[in-house]
């Protein structure tokens, strides 16, 4: 298991997460790679709908973590939770953004699928409407290449899978579209497109149920069910029928949501230079509370020290919301990396 800890950078005045990979996972090695390379794929993209990855690393017990960009709204199903079905502009509006992130891995300087688009995945940066929106979560994307997938073996939510990979089949850019589909069917109406009373039922109905149409005749609403079911459709049963190109997708829901949000141009992608680190605070002891009082020592190592501008930082009840705050020390200097309880 992963868990995410709330943190404080004190130098740069910002908050960010962390996630530790604890238990029997840390101690798995394709967990452990997977987590590895959740955060090497995340540090490639400079992307504004992917979450920014600073730094990753071990515990001292071997225990790795990585250091991301905290996003203080919640996540998307928390709050399809709250509120309900969307507004279609809005959820227009938030699909484009996650199309824009499928669009920068998609992008042949990356090649990257995420394999697991779902509400739970997205991210939200609180106080703005729209949402801004990040897609997050690298944890089972892959490199698309089918040649190194392993039959019978997927991951993502079934609710969001497209048929082929419930076949075995690996992911693909136009997997995540499917995703994607199911994902903005959700928003608009409360309920996803397609469900069985199992995981098997649920993947029978993905690949044999008809695609189900919004009901309506306005502009929206013809428009939403051209994009889902219309020539190649997100909802597309075969693979070979169905858009891979999540530039054209961005595009469309941007159209629908009727307003410009500041999308680079194009499918382009600002690759990171290899050689940059950040690393937060350049690295001190870190004191850590969980809830129940547990207290954890963290701590970094740093090569370098060259931090780059700080984003906004967030604020936030750090000593008191009991769900794990962590704050970074006075900078500087290297440290080890203690992970005990007391």
């Amino acid at each position: 298991m992963a868990v995410v800890y709330r943190a404080t950078d004190t130098r740069l005045n910002r908050a960010v997460a962390i996630k530790v990979l604890l238990g029997h996972s840390a101690r798995d090695p394709e967990f452990v790679s997977r987590f590895d390379k959740q955060a090497t794929l995340m540090a490639k993209l400079d992307s504004p709908h992917i979450m920014g990855v600073y730094t990753n690393g071990r515990t001292n017990d071997g225990a790795p973590y990585l250091v991301s960009q905290f996003a203080d709204g919640g996540d998307l199903g928390s709050l399809l939770k709250a509120r309900g079905r969307l507004p279609g502009p809005l959820a227009a509006d938030i699909c484009a953004q996650i199309a824009d992130g499928l669009a920068a891995i998609h992008s042949p300087e990356v090649g990257v699928v995420h394999g697991d688009v779902k509400p739970s995945n997205i991210l939200l940066r609180d106080g703005n409407t729209p949402p801004y929106a990040y897609l997050a979560d690298f944890a089972v994307a892959r490199a698309d290449d089918s040649a190194t997938a392993r039959p019978g073996i997927h991951s993502g939510a079934w609710n969001y899978l497209a048929p082929e990979r419930a076949m075995g089949a690996p992911a693909t850019p136009a997997s995540d579209l499917y995703s994607l589909g199911c994902l903005f069917y959700e928003l608009v109406t409360g309920a996803v497109p397609f469900t069985g009373a199992n995981d098997v039922e649920t993947a029978m109905a993905h690949g044999s149920q008809p695609i189900p149409t919004l009901p309506g005749r306005d502009d929206f609403t013809l428009q939403a069910n051209d994009l889902l079911s219309g020539e190649r459709g997100l909802l597309a049963k075969d693979p070979a029928q169905r858009t891979n190109e999540a530039v054209r997708v961005r595009d469309r829901f941007a159209a629908m949501a009727g307003r410009q949000m500041g999308f680079a141009s194009g499918a382009t992608v600002t690759l990171k230079r290899a050689k940059a680190t950040w690393w937060i605070a350049g690295a001190a002891a870190l004191a850590v509370v969980v809830a129940g009082g547990t207290a954890v020592g963290v701590t970094l190592a740093t090569t370098e020290n060259t931090p780059a501008k700080p984003k906004p930082a967030v604020s936030g009840d750090i000593d008191g919301d009991r769900l794990g705050d962590l704050v970074l020390g006075a900078p500087f200097g290297d440290v080890n990396y203690n992970w005990d309880s007391n």
